[in-house]
């Protein structure tokens, strides 16, 4: 997928969905832009990510249809769930770890729901 720079959405009319991956489970994190939501299932039950992402939309009520855009650390779990999301039709991001900015001298609380959000 490329990534255009210029890409503007409105609150409300995007889903924005974060990966945290691991060999038992899954940490999913939501968020429409204003509120966030949480969501562990088993790990690559792809049946359930599908139920939580139309699950997430009608509790922030957002349309069925709506854009989802998601990303995920590489590493765990390669490229099949990248190619998994784009049959369901999100957009997905695979971002590698070390190229995420951080503040090395703050002190950071360092759980899979704080890196989802």
């Amino acid at each position: 997928m490329n990534v255009n720079p210029d890409f503007k959405y409105s609150i409300g009319s995007v889903l924005f969905l974060a990966f945290e991956l691991s060999d038992k489970k899954w940490d999913l994190v939501f968020c429409d832009g204003k509120k966030y939501r949480h969501v562990t299932i088993e790990y690559c039950q792809t049946e359930k990510v599908t139920f939580a992402i139309s699950e997430a939309k009608t509790k922030f009520g957002l349309a069925p249809d709506c854009q989802v855009l998601s990303c995920y650390e590489a590493g765990w779990e390669g490229f099949w769930l990248h190619r998994w999301l784009a049959t369901q039709g999100i957009d997905n991001l695979i971002l590698e770890s070390s190229s995420i900015e951080v503040n090395r001298k703050a002190k950071r609380v360092k759980t899979d729901k704080v890196d989802g959000k």
